[in-house]
């Protein structure tokens, strides 16, 4: 096989391999989304599905938009949705279907192994010794941890790898792109865009190419910064603490007392620091720098109690804005590659024991099927609670759906304008909003709120118990409304 064809299908290859492992559940592609156990009461899916369909619509023509935030519209929606560049242009596809949100998670991991095969080829490593480290990671769970958590746009960071990728060839055209890379990153998720930037210091050989990238980088993504600024008065007021979902130590070694969707594959951290030679400090310093940060302020041997503080404690103390990364863990998807990256320099270096190498890892990784399909619900319903309930006609308040945007998924089936479902993240002096958010915890509104509603030309109260709630809810709407009209829905 000629060479650059070689170099090709080394890149291609950790991509058949994680068709393979998932063989089962790509059979299955068009039936459910792909996601946590129950994807109809995740708000982080059920935001991106309801935000790819808002999108369609206004493609169609037809005013989404405006059935949300009933009567005025949707606004500030950054606040709570902070990343929907990857939405909007799949919504030129049309609606989301099962079949288009799993293709796209699917296609996007492949992406990012192909992404971390050229980083470790721009690196020095050979095409097998590539094929193989990327074989490792595309077996490692954590390389599905924002598939099992319902959120494709924080899955991509292909953009980063290639960005990595061009710094190391080094030159003003390579670091012209690598921050235009940067820059899409950023979009794609911010922490992501910022992480990356701590990341690519110890890669960067070329200071006059970096500088232009971040040149670069730091143009093409202001209006993006910009608009998410103006939108930042909507961040949700229940909001987790700093480091909420950090990566347990126990996970970086695949160990397996901790949820399948951190940990990496038992070798690949063991074998990178084994195998790398002194030539891959630098890839060792970058995988660190992103292994401390997902490993969030405080540091745990599994889930529990934190042991210790870690340097991430130390950065987010200095500088303040960091606490807002709630969600440290999601930098295994870099932690992973540049692990691969160190692997494939070792395995290089190996000399006469480099083919029983390749041809272990290539093993190890085909052996690990069983955490590649325990770390997401493969086959939950394909259609949410109540998708099947007909409604009457004109504007809603969906009580219960408001807790975590469910009331989101139901609108692409009944179509009708929504009281806002994001209100009860978010601070507001609406009284109204007050005291539906009363009203759903189960206690006595005010009297002049079914007025209210009326004066605003809402038409049907919703009361459907999505997580088990207790019937007080509806018992006070029927005490002030009469019997419903059908089964949870009464007409004002």
């Amino acid at each position: 096989m000629r060479p650059h064809l070689l170099a090709l299908a080394a890149l291609f290859a950790p991509v058949g391999l994680l068709w393979a492992l998932l063989r089962g559940p790509i059979s299955a592609v068009a039936v459910s989304p792909w996601g946590p156990e129950d994807p109809w009461r995740n708000g982080d899916l059920i935001g991106g599905w309801w935000l790819w369909w808002a999108f369609a619509e206004e493609r169609a023509g037809r005013a989404a938009m405006g059935g949300l935030a009933y009567p005025d519209g949707v606004e500030a929606l950054l606040g709570v949705v902070p990343n929907p560049l990857d939405v909007w242009l799949l919504s030129g596809l049309g609606p989301p279907t099962a079949l288009l949100w799993n293709l796209n998670q699917l296609g996007q991991t492949s992406l990012n192994l192909v992404a971390a095969g050229i980083l470790a080829r721009a690196a020095g490593a050979s095409p097998l010794a590539a094929a193989a480290a990327c074989a490792l990671l595309a077996a490692s769970p954590t390389m599905l941890h924002e598939l099992a958590g319902g959120r494709p746009a924080t899955l991509i960071v292909w953009p980063g790898l290639l960005s990595l990728a061009l710094l190391l060839r080094g030159g003003l055209r390579a670091g012209a792109l690598a921050g235009l890379f940067a820059a899409l990153q950023g979009v794609a998720y911010a922490w992501h865009g910022l992480a990356l930037c701590l990341i690519g210091l110890p890669l960067a050989r070329d200071r006059r190419a970096l500088a232009l990238g971040v040149l670069v980088g730091a143009l093409a993504i202001t209006p993006y910064a910009v608009t998410l600024a103006e939108h930042l008065r909507a961040l949700p007021i229940d909001r987790p603490a700093a480091g909420y979902t950090s990566a347990p130590i126990a996970g970086l070694f695949g160990l397996g007392d901790v949820p399948p969707r951190v940990r990496l594959h038992p070798l690949l951290l063991v074998g990178a620091i084994v195998s790398a030679s002194a030539g891959a400090w630098r890839f060792a310093l970058a995988a660190t720098i992103a292994l401390l940060i997902a490993l969030g302020p405080g540091l745990t041997w599994a889930y529990g109690e934190p042991v210790m503080s870690g340097p991430f404690a130390w950065l987010t103390y200095w500088v303040e804005p960091l606490r807002r990364m709630h969600h440290p863990a999601r930098l295994l998807s870099f932690a992973g590659p540049l692990l691969a990256v160190c692997l494939a320099l070792g395995l290089d270096r190996l000399g006469r024991l480099k083919p029983l190498a390749l041809a272990l890892t290539v093993l190890a990784a085909g052996l690990n099927h069983q955490a590649m399909r325990e770390v997401v619900a493969w086959g939950a319903s394909p259609t949410p609670p109540y998708a099947d309930r007909a409604l009457p006609e004109g504007p809603a308040v969906d009580v219960h759906g408001m807790t975590h945007r469910v009331a989101l998924s139901l609108q692409p089936f009944h179509r009708r304008p929504l009281m806002e479902p994001l209100w009860f993240r978010r601070p507001t002096e609406d009284k109204v909003a007050q005291e539906v958010d009363r009203l759903a915890r189960g206690e006595r509104p005010a009297p002049w709120l079914w007025d209210a509603l009326r004066a605003r030309g809402l038409k049907t109260v919703i009361v459907w118990p999505r997580f088990g709630e207790p019937d007080d809810a509806a018992r006070l709407v029927e005490e002030a409304l009469g019997p419903p009209v059908q089964d949870g829905v009464w007409a004002l």
